[in-house]
């Protein structure tokens, strides 16, 4: 009986061990994927064009430029003014790689279809949680044309589709997985037209 308690506390401290390491290396991630975020973004903007108001109608046949940047093929700066968040969106989709990088999960943002899903971590797409209807959303392209957009609606739903993410009535839409509750976070935003 001895033998069996000691090996189930042996036991327990193994898998409290086992817990903290994959938080450190959790954790770890996380800060180095905030830090390469912060260093990749300094070098868009330094690449950048300047700034040009986006006209869809001008690009509407053609793809969105691609840059090359740290190995990483970059289709647009993500702005949330309302959250302070700049981000480098990475021009393809790879769950592998998303705690780096927002992703184009697909379409464009010439012919209003563009879809981005983030990370849920901090300097990421955790802003999506403070986002409120009205709030602005920029997309510049790697011309230097801004797009911007208004959020018309956030939802939770338990699966992140294309079904469920596509939606013609929206221009933008940008998504993640919430860890708190395993729901996903999905902002739908509609473009601003300047006549």
């Amino acid at each position: 009986m001895r033998r069996a308690g000691k090996l189930i506390i042996i036991i327990g401290i193994l898998l409290i061990l086992v817990s903290f390491g994959f938080m450190l290396y959790w954790h770890i991630s996380s800060v180095r994927a905030e830090l390469d975020v912060s260093d990749t973004l300094i070098k868009l903007k330094e690449l950048l064009p300047p700034e040009s108001i986006g006209n869809p109608e001008e690009f509407f046949s053609m793809e969105m430029p691609v840059l090359e940047l740290d190995g990483r093929d970059i289709i647009g700066l993500l702005s949330i003014p309302q959250t302070d968040t700049e981000l480098p969106v990475a021009a393809d989709w790879n769950k592998r790689t998303l705690i780096a990088l927002p992703q184009r999960f697909s379409g464009s943002t010439y012919d209003s279809s563009l879809i981005i899903g983030g990370y849920d971590q901090k300097g990421q797409f955790d802003c999506l949680k403070k986002l409120d209807i009205g709030n602005e959303i920029f997309v510049t392209d790697m011309t230097g044309a801004k797009f911007s957009y208004t959020v018309s609606d956030i939802q939770r739903k338990k699966s992140a589709s294309y079904e469920v993410l596509s939606d013609p009535a929206s221009d933008l839409t940008l998504f993640v997985r919430d860890d708190g509750s395993a729901d996903y976070i999905i902002v739908r935003c509609i473009r601003k037209i300047f006549e």
